[in-house]
């Protein structure tokens, strides 16, 4: 967690709060779409960097990409359908949508 991308983590934790709120569990899933869910996210290039006085932690998070924000999630949850994060600048958002649509 002290090398995730701050993007990263709350991504992930909204989509726990999201599926919980909602009351999605992995059986649900299962059940419903045979794990067949896809996950788009719209996310700009990743500014986050460790520490440099910690080389090995630096050069960690620098090879890091911002594709790992939706890959992070379908492999958590099991998803098996598209994982993809957009990244077309101010417009981010609104292409993942429309992707996912």
């Amino acid at each position: 967690a002290a090398a995730m991308d701050p993007q990263q983590r709350l991504f992930l934790e909204t989509v726990w709060h999201l599926l919980e709120q909602g009351g999605v569990t992995q059986e649900v899933i299962e059940r419903r779409y045979g794990r067949s869910v896809g996950v788009y996210v719209g996310a700009a290039y990743q500014m986050y960097r460790a520490d440099a006085c910690e080389p090995v932690l630096a050069a960690l998070t620098s090879s890091a990409s911002y594709n790992l924000i939706a890959n992070r999630v379908s492999h958590f949850f099991g998803l098996e359908g598209p994982s993809l994060a957009v990244d077309s600048m101010c417009t981010s958002s609104a292409m993942a949508v429309h992707l996912a649509c």
